[in-house]
């Protein structure tokens, strides 16, 4: 979704494969500090998907604040949080709306795809979880992660709410990475990073079965055993395998307006929007940076 109030995008990272002139082009569209950062990742994949990340979220708040690319200036919370520089907001005063609304971003990246989501929100949070083979049976797997998730989280993950027969091992791992998804988002959105305890969180899915191309947003969170209304979850897959959580912190009116918004948009558009590279570089960027780095990406494995 790319509407007025929001972004939700993913890229493929898996299928851009960068001639040199675009893997340039994208370098000169970050911060020095960036560049130095991802070129120190030891794979290629790691670095495109920082790469592309960074690329979107730039695009993302360009878009939505009309802020010229070559101006913004990211940085970090003390807990690895992206945000807008201070300075922006303390001079342009552009990162609220009207009413006194934030705007806040998050992004993730995991397996093939990356996704960035953007909206006028207290805080946003976003996360991608691959459901993949952790290289040992699920119930020796699920030990090793047992204080993760509650009594109830772990009814919902073997299907016990549903019947007496323990649900097949790949809709187990489903189920236990959407509510891990789930619990990433929040945490990012809050911005704590992993000093938060996940037992205080516990997540209620009133839709047992995610779906391509449909958007569950009913789930509920309680935190500290209490019903947080001032939460929305968006939920969706990008592939079969690719889960995707959003978690939105809103006040009443915003979540009036969220509510009212998903209703009449997610019949006729998607829920997120893939995006091409020439959709997320800035048209007016040209290469201002040495081909060695090139050469240096091209060495990695």
């Amino acid at each position: 979704m790319n509407c007025a109030n929001c972004v939700r995008w993913y890229f493929n990272c898996k299928q851009w494969l960068p001639v040199k002139e675009e893997f340039l082009l994208a370098m000169s569209s970050i911060q020095k500090s960036e560049r130095d950062r991802i070129m120190q990742f030891a794979y290629k994949k790691d670095v495109k998907s920082a790469l592309i990340g960074r690329l979107m979220i730039r695009r993302c708040l360009s878009a939505m604040l009309s802020i010229p690319d070559h101006q913004i200036e990211l940085s970090r919370t003390k807990r690895g949080k992206p945000i807008l520089s201070s300075a922006w907001d303390i001079e342009r005063e552009q990162h609220f709306s009207s009413d006194g609304r934030q705007f806040d971003f998050n992004l993730s990246h995991d397996g093939d795809y990356c996704v960035v989501a953007g909206e006028w929100s207290d805080k946003v949070g976003i996360d991608l979880s691959v459901v993949r083979d952790h290289g040992k049976p699920v119930t020796e797997y699920f030990q090793t992660m047992s204080k993760i998730f509650s009594p109830q989280e772990w009814s919902f993950i073997n299907g016990a709410n549903e019947s007496d027969t323990i649900l097949p091992d790949e809709s187990r791992l489903f189920r236990f990475h959407r509510l891990w998804a789930l619990k990433e988002s929040l945490v990012k959105a809050e911005g704590s990073g992993i000093s938060y305890d996940l037992q205080r969180i516990r997540f209620s899915c009133c839709t047992s079965n995610l779906k391509p191309g449909s958007v569950a947003n009913d789930t509920k969170v309680f935190i500290d055993g209490k019903l947080r209304e001032n939460w929305i979850f968006e939920e969706s897959l990008l592939d079969n395998r690719s889960i995707v959580s959003l978690a939105l912190n809103m006040d009443e009116k915003c979540l009036i307006d969220n509510r009212r918004k998903t209703g009449d948009t997610n019949k006729q558009h998607p829920w997120i929007v893939g995006r091409a590279f020439s959709e997320i570089i800035d048209p007016q960027v040209t290469i201002q940076v040495d081909d060695a780095l090139w050469d240096k990406f091209s060495r990695k494995d």
